[in-house]
């Protein structure tokens, strides 16, 4: 309920823009409601708005009024034809299935051969740096006996 007080002069104006004024339904369905709840009204009550079908995401572009989605999903007709949209579906699921299945067993295949291959660098790696390691404090002893040497 609209509680502003204003005066007369004003009232039209403060009526055609008030959200707590009463206005019809301007699709026709006969209800009335506060005009702030007209978003509301039309995207989640009113009969005769627009709806998709509820088996769109399986393929059915039927849009019909709301007050006639019942009958739309319950006839035998369009049930059938919602079956055979969703099977559809299915196989195509099916397929994007099998072929990510098939990737993952590439990609598994790839995962095993490069930890075959790291284990094979990190082993001539290893094997590299033990005997660079070696030829360092062989080559450092050497220099040292050196400089003990030529000290003397």
């Amino acid at each position: 309920k609209c509680d502003v007080q204003i005066s007369r002069k004003h009232l039209k104006n403060h009526s055609q823009h008030c959200p707590y004024e009463i206005i019809p339904c301007p699709l026709g369905c006969g209800d009335k409601y506060p005009r702030n709840m007209k978003d509301k009204h039309m995207a989640e009550i009113c009969p005769l708005r627009e709806v998709a079908c509820p088996f769109a995401n399986v393929g059915c572009t039927t849009r019909v009024l709301a007050r006639d989605l019942p009958e739309h999903v319950g006839s035998l007709e369009t049930t059938n034809s919602h079956l055979l949209l969703a099977v559809n579906r299915m196989m195509e699921y099916q397929t994007v299935i099998k072929n990510l299945n098939t990737k993952i067993k590439l990609l598994e295949d790839d995962t095993t051969s490069l930890k075959r291959l790291f284990a094979t660098y990190k082993t001539q790696t290893d094997k590299e740096h033990k005997d660079v390691t070696n030829k360092f404090n062989s080559l450092s002893k050497k220099v040292n006996h050196m400089e003990n040497s030529s000290r003397k």
